[in-house]
């Protein structure tokens, strides 16, 4: 497992691209406010949460990934 660290790193992973786009690209409706979680939408190969102070765990689909949580593929 490898923690990604770049965008180019991104490139080859499409599911944790498409959640970093989603958290540097928010709707345009969510206008001033700023993010402060995301939802796992699909599940590419091995991917892991990883939550502040607590263990890694595998990533299911509808997982809400919030501020402070990385993922990793």
């Amino acid at each position: 497992m490898r923690t990604i660290k770049s965008l180019g790193q991104l490139s080859r992973h499409p599911a944790a691209l498409a959640l970093a786009l989603f958290l540097i690209f928010p709707h345009p409706r969510a206008g001033a406010a700023q993010l402060k979680q995301a939802r796992v939408s699909q599940i590419v190969k091995d991917v892991k949460l990883l939550p502040n102070q607590a263990a890694p765990r595998p990533a299911n689909v509808s997982d809400e990934v919030r501020d402070g949580t990385a993922v990793r593929t």
